[in-house]
């Protein structure tokens, strides 16, 4: 039993897996007459932005329809959520109903993403959601300005933790499990052994 508990100790800090960052996985853009998806992360990242919430347009005008995956760097799964983009005005409608002006980053990565023959939804299909959505309320949180991350290097184990990071673990891990057996074993024999008196 005493040495299940320095194995199992052990085993739980080399197996443990990294936290994974969330990051967009792949951008679906339809229009009227189809649909185009991406999974160029450089480029879809853009599509995540966002300004602050502003008032609904008075008027619906075309757009298109911007389905996100979210997911880990490994391609695992967490969400997914469809946004309206209105080229008039360069508003994004969230999933949740709350309009934004959308940024450089946003209107940028699209214009990539379309395919020039792709044309937007008719005004029609959006007023009726239009019609649903709420002003911004008054007393709602404005957020004053956004700090960009600084470039991410790119991972060479493919996860969220330098290899380094988890040799030195794990080495430390091994050692400490080492020296456990180790005091334990002399232990053992010193306990065994009659004391010369």
């Amino acid at each position: 039993m005493r040495r299940a508990f320095p194995i199992g100790l052990l085993l739980c800090l080399v197996l443990a897996a990294p936290a994974q960052a969330k990051e967009v996985l792949s951008a679906k853009v339809c229009g009227a007459n189809g649909c185009v998806t991406s999974r160029d992360h450089g480029l879809i990242a853009g599509l995540a932005e966002g300004g602050d919430p502003v008032d609904p347009p008075t008027a619906a005008a075309p757009f298109f329809r911007v389905r996100l995956t979210v997911g880990e760097e490994n391609g695992k799964v967490q969400e997914r959520f469809w946004t309206h983009f209105m080229p008039k005005g360069e508003l994004i409608r969230g999933a949740d109903g709350t309009w934004m002006p959308a940024p450089d980053a946003y209107t940028s990565a699209l214009k990539k993403v379309v395919n020039p023959s792709m044309e937007a939804y008719p005004a029609s299909r959006l007023a009726k959601l239009l019609a649903s959505d709420q002003p911004v309320p008054d007393d709602q949180a404005q957020v004053s300005s956004v700090v960009e991350p600084p470039p991410s290097q790119p991972a060479t184990d493919g996860g969220g933790i330098a290899a380094t990071t988890v040799g030195l673990v794990g080495g430390g891990a091994l050692a400490l499990a080492g020296l456990l057996l180790f005091a334990v074993r002399r232990r053992r024999r010193m306990v065994g052994r009659p004391s010369a008196a």
